[in-house]
């Protein structure tokens, strides 16, 4: 069966009515108009992870804790010395028995001590002939350093962002 012309003109149609809002917006220009048309948008700030890690690494908490914790199942004689970096001053320095199963405790905090900006330290922990240290600083960044008894292992660490 050969198409009719009532075909092409229905195809036609149903073209033309899908399509009629697409053809233009009704206004007309001539050759010689120029628009220019400027989108002002807002400025908008964008920060990433890294601007994140750089504001943290430059604000300054004094608040960061040393913790010990003993999470094995024997009784453990553990040492500790906080040495501040700028001057090489112990500023803690202690021996701690542990019982058995003993949770997180804080032994040292460096919010009672003084000093401008951050301050690095480094926590050096010793339990028989194992020895562990870990570094923070006193910004938003770092967490202060924890050491912790495992399975007979002293390990030493810190949370950082």
């Amino acid at each position: 069966m050969a198409p009719t012309r009532r075909r092409y003109l229905l195809a036609l149609s149903g073209t033309l009515v899908a399509t009629a809002g697409c053809l233009g917006d009704g206004e007309r220009s001539t050759a010689n108009e120029t628009a220019t048309q400027v989108s002002e948008r807002p400025t908008v700030e964008r920060t990433t992870f890294d601007d994140w890690v750089a504001e943290a690494e430059r604000s300054v908490d004094r608040d960061k804790a040393v913790r010990l914790s003993n999470r094995d199942e024997t009784d453990h004689t553990v040492s500790v010395r906080v040495v501040r970096e700028s001057d090489g001053a112990v500023v803690h320095e202690e021996t701690y028995d542990l019982s058995a199963g003993t949770g997180r405790r804080e032994v040292f905090n460096t919010d009672s001590l003084d000093g401008p900006g951050n301050v690095g330290y480094e926590v050096t922990a010793t339990m028989g002939n194992q020895s562990a240290s870990v570094w923070f600083e006193t910004d938003e960044c770092h967490g202060g350093g924890t050491v912790e008894v495992s399975d007979g292992e002293l390990v030493a660490y810190s949370a950082i962002c």
